[in-house]
């Protein structure tokens, strides 16, 4: 059982009284308001949700990153554990930008989308937002140009020999039809 806390709030409040005569403020006198054991806990409540709505990472706020993340994912379901780490890392600092950065380095990482040795993606909430590092590394990793990958190269491969196909095959039709053509307009003469 919690024993009750007895709290103690000081307020400093400057007063100051316009007279004709001087103009010199009078000191500022400290109030001290005491809480009763009663109201402490309902005073520390009061505190928290204070706290909670002026630091960063506002329900709205992570709601908007969680949202931007179900695009990637339409099939997850993220929990408060999430949204808690979330709301960690911003009280850290990191912009709700810097978030949905984060967000996309993850999904720009070849070996996070699954091109690693155990062809697994590491996409989790809980992985871009673990701790500052974590964050760090992938807003960096989306400021960058995605490597090449040997899956990327060999599709990239596949598409050059496909248009280099597709070129040589029409320059061999476009000559067929148009030598016949010019024949014709020389009268069956060919001259270079």
């Amino acid at each position: 059982m919690s024993q009750p806390i007895e709290i103690v709030v000081r307020i400093t409040v400057e007063v100051v009284k316009p007279e004709a005569t001087t103009q010199v403020a009078q000191e500022p006198k400290p109030a001290t308001k005491v809480i009763g054991k009663e109201n402490a806990e309902q005073h520390d409540t009061r505190l928290r949700v204070l706290n909670y709505l002026t630091s960063r990472g506002t329900k709205q706020t992570v709601d908007r990153i969680l949202k931007y993340y179900l695009v990637h994912h339409p099939q997850s379901r993220p929990g408060e554990p999430a949204r808690r780490r979330i709301r960690d890392r911003m009280r850290e600092g990191f912009s709700e930008q810097q978030c949905l950065t984060a967000i996309d380095g993850c999904h720009r990482s070849p070996h996070h989308c699954g091109e690693n040795d155990r062809q697994t993606k590491y996409q989790s909430l809980d992985l871009i937002f673990r701790d500052s590092d974590h964050v760090q590394k992938f807003v960096e990793l989306a400021d960058l140009d995605p490597a090449k990958t040997a899956k990327s190269k060999a599709s990239d491969r596949a598409a050059d020999d496909f248009l280099r196909r597709h070129a040589e095959s029409t320059e061999i039709e476009r000559q067929e039809l148009i030598q016949p053509k010019l024949l014709e307009a020389h009268d069956g003469e060919w001259t270079d």
